[in-house]
This record gives C-alpha cells, sequence and structure tokens, in this order.
C-alpha cells in the first residue's frame, strides 16, 4: 500500500518510475509479490507510463513476470540481470544460485518470450580462484549470450569476507589484463546494438538537457534502455515521451534523434 501511494503522488511530476531494492525480485508483502505488485500499480497509479524494473537475479525472473510484462506495454523492456562469472566453479566460489548452464538456458527462454527485450549484465573479474582457462571460458559465453550491455568490475579484495580468504588471489596487474580483454568485447557488443536501432521509429523519455560539443541536447532513454539524445529546438522536452526516428550514432554510448512528436 505504501508503494502503490508512493508513486500516486510521483506519478504526478514524473513520467517513469523505477522500483529498485536489495534482491528486488523477492519481494512479498501481504500475500503480494512482485509481480502482483506490478499488476496493482498498472490499475491503481493514474498517469504512470513507464515502470522499469531494476537490477534482479535470473532466478527472480518467474513466468508470472514474464507473461505480465509481454501483455503490458508500458512495462519497460529491459533486464538488468548481474550474472558475476561464466564458469560454475566461480559461480559456486560466489554461492551464486545457478550453473552457467542454467543462466544461458533461462535467458534464452526469456528472449523466446519477450522478442523485444534488452538484456544487460555485470562481470566480475579476478575472483580468488580464477585462472586464465576461466577467462576464455567467460569470453565464449559472451559470445553465445550476446549481451546488449555489460558492465566489468575487478574483484576488489575486502577485509573479513570470505572471498578475502581465499587461496590463489588473482595479481592486480593480471586483474586488469583480464578486464580490459572483457571491456573491449563489450564495447563492440554495444556499439552493435545500439546500431540496430539505426532507422527505427521508438519513444524517448527524456531526463535531462546537457551541452555537447558546443551544442545543447535533449538526453533520454527508450523502454530497452538505450540511451538517445536530441538536438535542442527551443521546446521544453523534460520529461515528456517523444517519438521520432533514430538517425545515427551519436558518439560512443548514445545515438541521435533528429525527427519527433510529443
Amino acid at each position: 500500500d505504501e508503494v502503490i501511494h508512493q508513486l500516486q503522488q510521483l506519478s504526478k511530476q514524473f513520467r517513469e518510475v523505477v522500483l529498485t531494492g536489495i534482491h528486488t525480485g523477492r519481494y512479498q508483502d501481504q500475500g503480494y509479490n512482485l509481480t502482483d505488485l506490478m499488476k496493482r500499480l498498472m490499475k491503481e497509479v493514474e498517469g504512470l507510463q513507464r515502470l522499469r524494473i531494476s537490477s534482479i537475479e535470473i532466478t527472480e525472473i518467474t513466468d508470472e513476470m514474464i507473461a505480465f510484462m509481454h501483455e503490458e506495454p508500458r512495462i519497460a523492456r529491459h533486464f538488468h540481470i548481474p550474472v558475476q562469472a561464466s564458469t560454475n566453479e566461480i559461480l559456486e566460489k560466489m554461492n551464486r544460485p545457478y550453473t552457467v548452464e542454467e543462466f544461458i538456458s533461462r535467458l534464452q527462454y526469456i528472449r523466446e518470450q519477450l522478442p523485444n527485450i534488452s538484456i544487460s549484465t555485470d562481470i566480475i573479474v579476478g575472483f580468488p580462484g580464477e585462472t586464465s582457462e576461466d577467462v576464455e571460458e567467460t569470453i565464449d559465453v559472451i559470445r553465445k549470450v550476446k549481451y546488449d550491455n555489460a558492465f566489468t568490475f575487478i574483484y576488489s579484495k575486502r577485509t573479513g569476507t570470505p572471498a578475502a580468504a581465499m587461496e590463489n588471489q588473482v595479481p592486480e596487474p593480471e586483474k586488469t589484463k583480464r578486464s580490459n580483454v572483457l571491456l573491449e568485447m563489450e564495447a563492440k557488443d554495444s556499439a552493435a546494438f545500439r546500431e540496430y536501432y539505426l532507422g527505427k521509429t521508438t519513444e524517448l523519455l527524456f531526463e535531462e538537457k546537457k551541452e555537447i560539443s558546443g551544442q545543447e541536447y535533449w538526453i533520454g532513454h527508450t523502454k530497452e534502455y538505450v540511451k538517445v539524445a536530441l538536438l535542442d529546438d527551443g521546446q521544453d522536452y523534460a520529461n515528456y515521451l517523444v517519438k521520432g526516428i533514430i538517425t545515427q550514432t551519436f558518439n560512443k554510448e548514445m545515438l541521435l534523434m533528429e525527427q519527433s512528436d510529443i
């Protein structure tokens, strides 16, 4: 009830709201799970035009949630699903509750049911015990999965954590080397993901106006969490949903829209 009340107030000012938390997908209250909450929000929050889910575990994306997203166009078509590692040995050390095979299988099912979904992930390199063979296996999995966006983080030893006491800590220079290899792959995959939208009509929610190379642009995101810019033409696009055609790549992180209609 508190979430619904908050969104009823927020929707008077904002077009998009993000549901976020620790293990968001495990939400339970008064017999409601996360999908139940999403359904109530869509019915009871007037003015809510886009609902986005933040980071969620692969094991928490239920068939019920997928089916509801298929029916409800106001749910953003994007999942950020942190895989963290792509070998079963490292996943087990991390206490992750799935295998690589299970992760890939579930991801394939999600994409089959929601063909226009975009998937981003987090990957940690240099976890204790990680070998060069593990890195090669990770690269193979990334090529197979083809994440739309992936974010690599270098494992950082934290005193008092179980991982800090593990044997076979990876030297810092080797962590950096491995990270750079994955970052290069991710940059290519992200560029290919953005180029897919060239020439397509899409809907943007513009969030801010920013100066780039001496010109003012409105910056926003699509339902698939693609970052897009529109050259400022004097109109106030803040917090508006705008339809337009993606015409070209703009820089390393966004696309450019040249035609629009509020």
